[in-house]
Order: C-alpha cells, then sequence, then structure tokens
C-alpha cells in the first residue's frame, strides 16, 4: 500500500476529527459528563464524583478525570473536554494497526486502522464524547499486547495488556476486562495453547489492575460506602444480564445484529463478509482467532442484557475492522465490489442531500468537498483493477461525508439545542453564577435546568425584582417569527431557535 496514500487518508480523517471537536458538546449524556468535569476541575476533588452537587454512581471516573485535566489546562472549551477521547481514539487505530500486524501482512493491517478510522463508530465516537471511546481504545490496545505476549511471552506485553485493561475498566467498568477474556480466551481455546495460563507471571495482572482501580475504590467507598463498590464490580454490568440493575428497556436479543449493519458503514458488507466466510469455512481462513471471538461472544454476551443502546457495540468495532480488512484483501468478487461502491454512494448523497436540504449552507466548501470525493471515487473506481478497487473510492466518500456531516451538518443541527445556546448567552453576557441549578458562565457546555422548555417558562414568570442580580432566570416566552422563539431573562432577551414542546435534559 503506498504510504504517501495512506498519509493523505489520515491527514482528511484528521481535519474530520477537528471539526467534530469544535462542535458543541451534545445533550444528553456528553453535556452530563463534561458539566461534571468542569465541577471537578472548581472543587479540586478528583476522588469522588458529583453532578451539580449530588452524589453520582454510574459511570467510573477515568473520562472525568482525563477531560477535567484537559480543561483545566485549556481552558472551558468543548473541543478541550473532547480532546483526551479523540487522542484514545487515534491510540485505538494505531492498536488496530498493531493488531492486525502481528498475524497479516502491512497492507492489511493499514487497511484495517483504516476501515476503523473511517466509520460511523468511529465518527460517533469522537463527536458524541461518552465513555465509550476510552473504553474502545484501551480494549483494542489492550488485546494487541495481549496476543504479542502469547505469541512471544514477552514479560513487558504482558504488564502492557494489564495496563490498557487496567484503563478500560477505569473506562466504562468489568466490560473492559470481559471482552478481552472473551476473545483471548477464544483464541487459546481454538489454537490450544493451554500452556500460556499456566504461566507465573500471569500473577501480575491483578496485581496491576487492583494499583489501577484502587484511587477509584477508595472514592466510592468513602461516598457511596461498600454499595458503591457492589454497583461497579456487579451492578453496572453484570446486573443488566442477571436483572438487578435499575436500567431495564423492551428491546430484543437482536437488537444489535440489527444495529450492527449501522455502526459498521460503509463497511458492513465486507465485515458480514468476512464473518460468514470464517463461519462457514469453520475458522481455516483466519491467521488468528480473537477477532473472530472477540465479536461473536461479546456480541452473544451483549444480546442478553435488559437495557442495550447502540454505543454499546461500538466495543467490537476494532476487532471488526480487521476481520473487514481481511474480507476487502482476499475476496475478488466484483458484485462485492459494485455493492460496495453503490452503498457508500448512497451514504454519500444522503448527507449530502439532507445537510444542502436541511440547512442553509453558510460555508460551501464542505459540500463541495464532498462532490470533489464523490467525483474523484468515481474516477478511481473506474480506473482501478487491483483488490483495492473497493477500498479507496469507499475511504474517499467516506472522508467526504465525515467533514460536511461536522464541518456543516452538526454545528448547524446543534443551533436548535436549547442548552448549549441559552449557555452561549450565558458565557456571551459574563453572568455570574446565580441560585443552585441555574445554567453557569464556567462550563464547557452550561446545561439548561429542566426537562424541557415550556414548564420552566410557566414557573418563573414572576417579576424580574425578585430575583439576584446578574443572574440569568428565564421569565416568559414569546415568539418573534416563525424560527425563533424570544425568551425574556432578567438581564434581556435571548433569541433561541424554535422547537416546540423541546427542552434540555437535567
Amino acid at each position: 500500500m503506498d504510504r504517501r496514500l495512506v498519509l493523505i487518508a489520515w491527514s482528511a480523517l484528521l481535519l474530520a476529527y477537528a471539526l467534530g471537536a469544535c462542535v458543541p458538546v451534545m445533550d444528553v449524556d456528553a453535556a452530563q459528563y463534561a458539566s461534571m468535569s468542569a465541577q471537578m476541575v472548581r472543587e479540586g476533588n478528583w476522588l469522588q464524583v458529583f453532578d451539580r452537587d449530588a452524589s453520582y454512581l454510574d459511570k467510573p471516573p477515568l473520562l472525568f478525570w482525563l477531560s477535567a485535566l484537559s480543561l483545566k489546562v485549556f481552558g472551558l472549551e468543548p473541543w478541550a473536554y473532547k480532546l483526551p477521547s479523540i487522542l484514545f481514539a487515534l491510540a485505538g487505530c494505531w492498536g488496530v494497526f498493531k493488531f492486525a500486524r502481528l498475524h497479516r501482512d502491512a497492507r492489511t493491517a493499514h487497511t484495517a486502522a483504516l476501515v476503523f478510522g473511517s466509520s460511523v463508530a468511529m465518527l460517533q465516537m469522537t463527536n458524541d464524547v461518552r465513555c465509550d471511546t476510552l473504553l474502545t481504545s484501551n480494549v483494542i490496545l489492550g488485546l494487541w499486547a495481549g496476543m504479542a505476549w502469547l505469541n512471544g511471552r514477552r514479560t513487558h506485553h504482558l504488564l502492557l495488556a494489564a495496563l490498557f485493561i487496567g484503563l478500560a475498566m477505569l473506562a466504562k467498568g468489568p466490560i473492559g476486562l470481559v471482552v478481552p477474556a472473551l476473545a483471548l480466551g477464544g483464541h487459546v481455546a481454538i489454537t490450544g495453547q493451554w500452556r500460556a495460563l499456566r504461566d507465573p507471571r500471569l500473577l501480575f495482572v491483578p496485581v496491576i489492575l487492583a494499583v489501577f482501580l484502587l484511587p477509584m475504590c477508595i472514592g466510592l467507598y468513602q461516598q457511596h460506602g461498600a454499595d458503591g463498590l457492589r454497583f461497579y464490580f456487579w451492578d453496572q454490568s453484570f446486573g443488566r444480564i442477571t436483572g438487578s440493575n435499575r436500567w431495564q428497556d423492551d428491546s430484543t436479543g437482536f437488537f444489535f445484529l440489527h444495529t450492527f449493519l449501522w455502526v459498521a458503514l460503509p463497511w458492513t458488507l465486507f465485515a458480514l463478509t468476512g464473518l460468514f466466510s470464517v463461519i462457514l469455512r469453520r475458522g481455516r481462513s483466519l491467521p488468528e482467532y480473537a477477532s473472530i471471538s472477540g465479536v461473536v461472544l461479546t456480541v452473544i454476551a451483549l444480546s442478553f442484557s435488559h437495557y442495550k443502546l447502540p454505543h454499546y457495540l461500538f466495543v467490537v468495532m476494532p476487532l471488526a475492522s480487521v476481520i473487514a480488512a481481511h474480507a476487502l484483501g482476499n475476496t475478488h468478487a466484483r458484485v462485492l465490489d459494485f455493492f460496495q461502491f453503490a452503498i457508500v454512494l448512497c451514504i454519500g448523497g444522503g448527507a449530502l442531500w439532507l445537510s444542502l436540504k436541511s440547512f442553509p449552507i453558510d460555508n460551501p466548501i464542505w459540500p463541495y468537498a464532498l462532490i470533489a470525493c464523490f467525483l474523484l471515487a468515481i474516477v478511481v473506481y473506474a480506473r482501478s483493477t487491483s483488490a483495492s478497487r473497493a477500498l479507496w473510492p469507499s475511504l474517499i466518500v467516506s472522508i467526504g461525508t465525515a467533514l460536511v456531516i461536522n464541518g456543516h451538518f452538526y454545528p448547524a443541527l446543534l443551533k436548535f439545542q436549547a442548552g448549549s445556546q441559552v449557555g452561549i448567552k450565558v458565557r456571551e453576557l459574563k453572568i455570574p453564577e446565580g441560585r443552585p441549578g441555574e445554567p453557569r458562565n464556567d462550563e464547557p457546555c452550561p446545561r439548561l435546568p429542566c426537562r424541557v422548555q415550556r414548564p420552566l417558562a410557566a414557573r418563573h414568570r414572576r417579576s424580574a425584582r425578585s430575583h439576584a442580580p446578574g443572574a440569568l432566570h428565564l421569565l416568559q416566552r414569546g415568539r418573534s417569527s416563525s424560527a425563533v422563539e424570544r425568551w425574556t431573562c432578567s438581564n434581556g432577551n435571548v433569541d433561541l431557535p424554535c422547537i416546540p414542546g423541546a427542552g434540555a435534559h437535567d
């Protein structure tokens, strides 16, 4: 594979990630996590986690620690909140390359990293930043180090595996250990490398994990007692399978099967081709079995959960990318190339149509960039006869789509996110902190302190004289046009895009 082309592709992807970093933080989860990270900076309490002065017990603290450190260094900006997760995501792409390179040639390894870096999952993880970005990246880095240890039995690889698995557990709980255990355990079982499990150096792993988890456990015990430790080690992950966790929904056991179809875009076709080829040939086409074990066993385990969300599947996408890259390099059916090219054209065309139809064009550079990518992809597809015929046209259109989504679609869409728009006004007016629970001007993405806007207006139809001077208080709403609602505040009027009945979450 031409290294110059690889460098150009990664430069374009980095531009797309940078555009996404500058997009306002999205409600609900990401805005909540950014607010909590800012509160950690203000109060200097790094062991105990609070959400608006209320004790918080849901996610482990790694995201809050890293984001708080970034906010402290770079200031209270949305991109500062996202920066640590984006850097870890890039490290995850490197981990995909290193993992694939252990058993495959450099071409397949580069393809796997590009497939992961240009997937819908990666686009979401670097934009709507949650705990899954850190989890996914550290899991694939841990898998690379673990597989390297199984191959060469070098102690430093085992220590690295324990380090990354510890970070994965700090990111989202025991799932950070379960996925590597399923992947590596499947590989050991199929290849018969049972002797590796008797290596005394494996005793280093629980010791390193304990050291990494100790600060979090101290904070959990100080804040929540033994219930906090039980929640982290059992209820948060395994409790969703047993039903002891309070989070439950009515999704079926097939939820992640149809979710995979869009999460793996635009590489779904080759990911499924690789999976089915392995199953039909009983695994004889794979040089290693951690990838297939990690994907299949993890999806089966997650499907037993009583509560499912699409981003739970992100953790298997690095392994699915390796399988897709293997299929891209070993499947030479022209019909697959044709359908793959048709899929990416539909994705790119749909993104362009949606962006242009839904929102006015303030900066035409990104739609024009996607159109240029369309034309270039058509030329490359028509002239290519190599095994990369499906790769490069798909990658070109994917990059163009990511540019138009992060450069035009999301910035225009999030103008209708009431919480961030109020937050922008709070910071522009330099309004000091008011009563507890009101918008603050010292958060990267202040959240509107209500569940919907209409009750807020009714609740605060009182005289501005009854409120503290300088604080922002939404008092009354009146429509000033078909697209804008004017909110009367104690400091003046604030015009917000109108979405009837919508509002930010508490």
